[in-house]
């Protein structure tokens, strides 16, 4: 299916594109497609995932190698704390502090080399494990781009908590089928008109829940406050509009509208 995807965004999308998945698409089936298509693909690697060295030409008689000596196992590797090189990246909305030991290695699944990094964030002793099958992106790229697929998990928790994907109550087959790209494309125009809001007025996201000062970004739940309070001053105000409300009544009366929202 993963596959099946991939063809159908390269059908209609005239770019080169990276691919980042969770461990759980790091298949065979999978990885020698993205290498077959150039389609960089970064992943999570298990710890038990065995590597071997690129094998070197072969100038004997037979048919080459396709895979060096073994390497030592990824627990071995993170335990020597030989090679590892301290990072300092933004990810996650914040400023973190990375410890990376880079290995190129082949990996069977993939039948081609690839590169493996053992992180450590924030000096923590456990270790996590990615890799590229692209050689050529840089420590800070893979790991940027890792961070950012986070996005999308996030995004399913506020479709299913917020936007009630979960709640939908159909049957028909084709119901089923439009229920949920009708609640993602929803999602979409709430994010767009709140970042047009914050183009045009400068707003707080979370000005409905004042206490919270630090946020690095807006929540759906605080577009979703955001957007119940714009609701709420429209319909009031339109209403009153011809009682010749003054600036000052104003503002305290949307100040009470964004509590009530």
């Amino acid at each position: 299916m993963a596959v099946d995807m991939i063809k159908r965004v390269q059908s209609f999308v005239n770019t080169k594109f990276t691919l980042i998945a969770d461990g759980l698409y790091a298949k065979k089936t999978l990885v020698r497609h993205c290498i077959c298509e150039n389609i960089p693909f970064i992943s999570r690697l298990r710890n038990d995932a065995g590597l071997y060295e690129i094998p070197k030409a072969n100038q004997a008689r037979g048919r080459p190698r396709k895979y060096g000596k073994r390497l030592p196992s990824l627990k071995t590797l993170s335990q020597d704390s030989g090679g590892f090189t301290t990072y300092n990246l933004r990810l996650y909305g914040e400023n973190h502090s990375v410890d990376v030991k880079r290995v190129v290695g082949m990996w069977k699944p993939a039948g081609h080399p690839i590169q493996v990094l053992l992180v450590r964030f924030d000096h923590s002793k456990s270790v996590v494990c990615f890799f590229s099958t692209s050689l050529d992106l840089s420590v800070e790229r893979i790991l940027t781009l890792v961070a950012a697929r986070w996005s999308i998990e996030t995004l399913f928790c506020d479709l299913k908590e917020h936007l009630g994907m979960k709640d939908w109550q159909v049957r028909m087959k084709d119901a089923v089928l439009r229920s949920v790209p009708i609640t993602c494309i929803a999602t979409s125009l709430l994010i767009l008109w709140s970042l047009d809001e914050a183009n045009q007025k400068a707003p707080e996201f979370w000005d409905v829940q004042p206490w919270q000062t630090e946020k690095a970004s807006p929540s759906v739940s605080d577009m979703l406050h955001q957007l119940k309070a714009r609701c709420l001053s429209l319909t009031i105000f339109d209403l009153l509009r011809n009682e010749g409300i003054t600036p000052r009544k104003y503002v305290q009366i949307e100040r009470v509208l964004r509590q009530a929202a």
